[in-house]
């Protein structure tokens, strides 16, 4: 009998603890869309179940996107989750008007800069999409500079995990590398993790930075730290996570 009630008062705690951070998770999302609901976007938007379902809800999308040379044709999808065939030309006839777009764009190179554009520009005109509202992000920031002169927005990725992650000597040498790659244009977007915040903020003060954050919050010292990130006016956005229906491939 008295193990049958432990095991009672173990489950009710496991299933009291799920709920609250459950509700903690949904809660504090809400209240950084109070807070600035602009900035507030939605990370993994890879499929148009998911698109339709939150776009109604925010302001922007992060989508991952591969280039094929071949069939000339951008592919909506995050390696290595198995494709499903769907082309940045099908997303795009399901695109709100006011959208907008972070696109990450996992293959960028020297042989497909210049045919990549061609057809990004191509999909934008025929689905009347406002090119100011694509970010085209990748680590190759000197391959970007067409797309900015085509009309798009560009960002400077810096990879996962992180200047957080680095001692004091490697991150001062990977931040001045940054500056050299972003010294000759001041509207180049720098692009991080959410931990970099605090640094970018101190080595690139005018400069629009995008941030975000691929796990649940569940700290009050990290709640504080992305509050206090969407506040800043340098910050032109936030991914967040958001629990779908669709699946995040």
């Amino acid at each position: 009998m008295n193990k049958l009630f432990s095991y009672k008062r173990a489950l009710v705690l496991v299933l009291f603890v799920l709920i609250f951070f459950s509700i903690k998770y949904v809660f504090f999302n809400n209240i950084l869309q109070s807070i600035a609901n602009d900035k507030i976007w939605i990370h993994r938007v890879n499929s148009i179940e998911k698109l339709k379902e939150v776009q109604k809800k925010f302001t922007g999308v992060e989508l991952d996107l591969v280039f094929n040379d071949t069939s000339i044709n951008f592919e909506v999808n995050h390696p290595p989750a198995i494709s499903i065939n769907l082309s940045l030309e099908e997303y795009f006839k399901n695109n709100k008007k006011d959208l907008f777009y972070w696109l990450d764009f996992k293959n960028l190179n020297k042989t497909n800069q210049v045919k990549a554009l061609q057809h990004l520009d191509y999909i934008c005109k025929k689905n009347e999409i406002d090119k100011s509202k694509l970010i085209v992000e990748s680590p190759q920031i000197d391959l970007l500079s067409i797309y900015k002169e085509a009309g798009y927005q560009i960002s400077y990725y810096y990879h996962w995990p992180g200047l957080f992650s680095l001692a004091a000597t490697d991150r001062i040498a990977h931040i001045k590398y940054m500056k050299e790659q972003v010294s000759t244009d001041a509207e180049i977007i720098l692009s991080a993790d959410y931990r970099d915040y605090e640094i970018l903020k101190k080595e690139f003060p005018n400069r629009t930075k995008m941030f975000w954050i691929t796990k649940n919050v569940f700290s009050i010292k990290e709640m504080f730290a992305l509050t206090a990130t969407i506040q800043d006016e340098k910050v032109k956005s936030l991914l967040i996570q958001y629990k779908s229906k669709a699946k995040n491939r």
